[in-house]
């Protein structure tokens, strides 16, 4: 009997321990719900491809899904509007911002050179004497009005590349705070895996250790069923002495 009690108690004490388990499993999915974070699958590629060499041959491993926040994802749909995966959408913005810089550093190397271009005329104009009145007014009418409008374009030039400078500044901050949100992000889902995994591993265990005391308690169970009816028994046999013991000869 002590025995049994002793399982019964074990038994009670293992279940308390699957139930805080189970607790804590949702506590850790009601963080990331609360959090406002979303899981979201990554496309396979090439580098997905591992080389196994005892057996010479390559396997596929899917990569594991990443941890965006909403805010993340609002600001690349935003950036990056249409029906195309996340992953994509943020390639997307890495390749739409090396772009920018490679136009930003053409468009100072045209500034440049036009400026060159521009001086180079100067010189040659302040170098040219006047050997017709005519002409040089027409000439100089002529060198005028070009260098009129070459600083009207330098000067949409300018506009155009502050403008782009300060879209690619912003780019860059954003992309900045992205990869930082990422980066702490994925450090808390690593967490979350660790403890759901060993949660899970604790789990089982106790469901395996659960599985085996309850089948213990039922053979100590039929034993001591067992035991009771070769008791009873017993007693009828006794009783049955005793009476025959007891009649008068």
């Amino acid at each position: 009997m002590q025995e049994v009690k002793l399982l019964k108690r074990t038994i009670e004490a293992m279940n308390a321990t699957q139930k805080n388990l189970k607790a804590e499993i949702a506590q850790r999915d009601h963080l990331i719900q609360e959090n406002g974070l979303v899981l979201v699958e990554q496309e396979a590629d090439e580098a997905s491809q591992v080389s196994v060499e005892s057996s010479g041959s390559s396997i596929s491993i899917k990569p594991g899904p990443l941890l965006f926040s909403a805010e993340t994802i609002k600001l690349v749909e935003r950036a990056v509007p249409g029906s195309s995966s996340l992953d994509q959408k943020v390639r997307k913005l890495v390749d739409t911002n090396k772009k920018m810089r490679k136009d930003y550093e053409e468009m100072e190397q045209s500034i440049y050179s036009q400026r060159i271009s521009r001086a180079n005329h100067q010189a040659n104009l302040a170098g040219h004497g006047p050997t017709d009145e005519v002409n040089n007014t027409s000439l100089r009418t002529t060198y005028e009005d070009k260098f009129i409008l070459l600083l009207l374009i330098s000067e949409e030039a300018a506009k155009q590349l502050a403008e782009l400078k300060f879209k690619l500044q912003e780019a860059e901050r954003e992309n900045t705070n992205h990869q930082g949100s990422i980066i702490r992000v994925e450090g808390q889902m690593k967490r979350f895996k660790a403890n759901a995994e060993a949660l899970e591993k604790e789990l089982d265990e106790v469901k395996t250790q659960n599985r085996q005391l309850k089948k213990e308690l039922r053979d100590k169970e039929n034993a001591l069923d067992e035991q009771k009816e070769t008791n009873k028994h017993l007693q009828s046999r006794l009783e049955k002495y005793r009476n025959q013991r007891a009649r008068p000869l």
